[in-house]
């Protein structure tokens, strides 16, 4: 009699909870470096002329109100998904193992 086992593999859940804390840290370290200021410089000198006057100004006001307040979101997601992603794959861990040899937690549903 075969065993049906539900779930997800604690391995993989783990794996994709440290690309998810990778992803949040490397936006992390943009957002730390000046990206906003980066993104209006690289524009300047894509124009080969400092950027100057209103549509420049309602451009950087959007920059920093929206763009950069959803990339400082996106980072916040990112890492509380890899925390939920961590804590599943614990749970699981905790869990009856499908296979003793290879000891690969998969959850059960009893």
């Amino acid at each position: 009699m075969t065993k049906t086992t539900y779930g997800a593999d604690s391995e993989q859940l783990e794996h994709l909870a440290r690309r998810l804390e990778s992803s949040a840290d490397e936006l992390g370290g943009l957002l730390m470096g000046g990206v906003g200021d980066v993104a209006l410089a690289t524009l300047g000198a894509g124009l080969s002329v400092l950027w100057r006057g209103p549509r420049a100004q309602d451009f950087a006001n959007i920059w920093q109100s929206r763009h950069l307040a959803a990339l400082h979101q996106l980072e916040r997601m990112l890492d509380e998904a890899a925390k939920a992603a961590r804590s599943n794959a614990s749970e699981c861990q905790r869990c009856e193992f499908d296979d003793f040899t290879t000891r690969r937690g998969v959850c059960r549903v009893r």
